[in-house]
């Protein structure tokens, strides 16, 4: 089904959110930016399409141009943006999958807390940060071009986290420990403590508590791509 031409954000068949329809088995969170407007009611809260109820809350947002909606996606400004929901612990054994549009400055796609997070630089580097003894960083270089919309997905099971991008395997690594405060951290999107904040547009954002497979991995980016044009730089 090859909706992405007619820019329809969702389809439903009674209560049911039948389009788009990532994988269901073990989503705890689904945040989409699509079809919201900055003149919506309900414009401060992310809603949850996994239905579990575990909503975000906008925060700094100025619902104007460079920071709010904007045509399909959510846009930050890069100083005070971000969307927090305090209530969201971090699973034990995660897949986290975000589509963004590439910033032209570094900056933070999502955290937990101060300890763990995934940001993308300004080289074009992935950073995939877990504030254990050593090392606390792990850097990988990217494809990434500022401007150009993509999707990144990262699974993290014990100590070894893997990545993904436009569906693909990128690099896996091992950490040193677990660490212990992971359960008690608040979940941030485009905010990492005051280092870095994003600075362009965040589409969509997915949650499980299990590792999904690299089949699972695909199915998800064939449905943001065709919704979002990843690989390219307008929606």
């Amino acid at each position: 089904m090859d909706l992405g031409y007619l820019n329809i954000p969702f389809i439903y068949k009674g209560s049911d959110l039948v389009y788009p329809s990532p994988i269901k088995d073990g989503l705890v969170l689904w945040y989409d930016f699509s079809g919201m407007s900055n003149s919506f009611e309900n414009r401060d809260i992310a809603t949850d399409l996994s239905g579990n109820g575990n909503h975000g809350t906008l925060q700094n947002f100025a619902y104007s141009e460079g920071s709010g909606y904007d045509k399909r996606g959510l846009l930050f400004d890069g100083v005070d943006d971000y969307v927090v929901n305090p209530d969201m612990p971090y699973p034990e054994q995660s897949t986290v999958c975000v589509t963004f549009r590439a910033p032209g400055k570094s900056s933070a796609l999502w955290s937990w807390g101060s300890s763990i997070a995934l940001t993308v630089r300004n080289n074009g580097d992935i950073h995939h940060i877990e504030k254990r003894r050593e090392p606390d960083r792990n850097t990988e270089s990217s494809p990434i071009e500022v401007g150009k919309i993509y999707n990144l997905t990262t699974i993290t099971v014990g100590v070894m986290t893997e990545v993904f991008l436009q569906g693909e395997f990128l690099y896996r690594f091992e950490a040193d420990d677990l660490v212990e405060w992971r359960a008690g951290a608040n979940l941030n999107i485009g905010h990492l403590i005051n280092n870095l904040r994003m600075d362009e547009a965040i589409y969509s954002f997915h949650l499980y508590n299990r590792p999904l497979t690299p089949e699972e991995i695909q199915h998800n980016y064939t449905i943001e791509k065709e919704r979002f044009g990843i690989g390219g730089s307008e929606l």
